[in-house]
């Protein structure tokens, strides 16, 4: 049956897929950001790979096994 689902899903226009995806995804997005300072007062930053702005602040979005403790406890 899957498979049979699958092949039809594949000949769907794109805009079909699309719309499909903002139906079933959550209606917004949760993020966390920390500002971690040493003990000169200096920032930590970390170089990303994949943004616009190449160096910013440790920061990610949360999926719905995450939790924020879970999030703010990551050691460095």
């Amino acid at each position: 049956m899957i498979p049979f689902l699958l092949r039809i899903w594949r000949t769907l226009p794109l805009w079909v897929h699309f719309l499909a995806a903002k139906l079933v995804r959550p209606r917004f997005r949760a993020a966390v950001a920390a500002l971690i300072f040493n003990e000169q007062g200096q920032v930590l930053l970390f170089k990303h790979t994949y943004r616009k702005f190449e160096w910013g602040i440790p920061a990610g979005g949360l999926n719905i096994v995450s939790s924020l403790s879970m999030r703010s406890s990551v050691n460095f």
